[in-house]
């Protein structure tokens, strides 16, 4: 794996990565950090060194006690960021290849701020250091895991226990983390039951996502949970689940009321997967 002296983001050279990352835990007040995170280290899932190193940085720091200082919200990003990096990681997964050509091409690459979207075709080499990127993520996973146990316990605020509970559903995935497959999907059941609606929305979207039943939920009082429990994999074909998102594609003030200003990070755009799903027609911008 590289150092951040010899890595680079989507956007360029890495340099200050290692500074960057100590500000996010801190809870430094700007934005700057928060930017570094999801665009240049995730940027929509293209992996590059510098996101192996934010990986591996946070799968050190994120269960701390003092991570994101003042801000818990930094803490929640930070796990919605490793779930995400983790299902890209896991997701057309390459092997590690060894071109003689690379350290020089990433000599000379790490001389300029140029972003990956600017590559041609002299810069076929730095897909190979791509590919060991990727690889890298895919090997950290297993620590990441590690301190997602101690975020799931009922003493830690909702919005905590859905990232790190979408997080432990995406990396159980993993081979090396399959066998705590079954007890993740018993937890996303168990808060299912109860909590907020959001919360037991976001559950059932994880619970859907690991092959779990979310039948017993279609009929439930609230329409954001019937919503997450009919748009599971699962019941795809099911015709009583696609009762429920076509009857609720058919009233989009009251879906978009269900799921309120705090979107799922699971779920951004609700109404076009219901739309999706359930038949309808899709709005553009929903």
């Amino acid at each position: 794996m590289s150092t951040w002296d010899r890595a680079f983001h989507a956007y360029g050279p890495a340099r200050d990565g290692g500074e960057m990352m100590e500000a996010l835990r801190r809870g430094d007040e700007s934005w700057r950090p928060y930017w570094f995170l999801w665009s240049a280290l995730y940027c929509d899932g293209h992996l590059t060194p510098a996101t192996a190193l934010g990986l591996r940085y946070l799968a050190e720091t994120v269960g701390t006690d003092d991570f994101g200082g003042p801000d818990p919200t930094l803490r929640e990003a930070a796990v919605w960021w490793i779930r995400d990096v983790a299902r890209a990681a896991l997701t057309g997964a390459e092997p590690r290849r060894d071109e003689p050509a690379v350290n020089a091409w990433l000599d000379e690459y790490l001389r300029h701020d140029r972003s990956i979207f600017d590559w041609d075709d002299r810069d076929a080499p730095g897909q190979a250091v791509l590919a060991a990127a990727r690889a890298d993520c895919r090997d950290l996973l297993p620590s990441c895991f590690a301190p997602l146990p101690a975020l799931l316990t009922p003493q830690r605020p909702e919005r905590l226990r859905a990232a790190a509970a979408s997080a432990a559903a995406a990396l159980v995935a993993h081979p090396g983390l399959r066998r705590h497959r079954a007890e993740i999907v018993t937890y996303h059941a168990d808060e299912a039951r109860h909590g907020s609606p959001l919360h037991r929305a976001s559950m059932l979207l994880g619970l859907g996502e690991l092959g779990g039943s979310t039948r017993e939920w279609l009929t439930d009082p609230e329409l954001g949970v019937r919503v997450c429990a009919a748009l599971a994999p699962g019941l795809a074909a099911d015709e009583d689940a696609t009762e429920v998102l076509r009857s609720a594609a058919l009233d989009p003030a009251a879906l978009d009321a269900a799921f309120g200003d705090m979107r799922l990070h699971q779920l951004p755009l609700p109404r076009r997967a219901v739309e999706t799903r359930g038949g309808g027609n899709v709005v553009p911008g929903t």
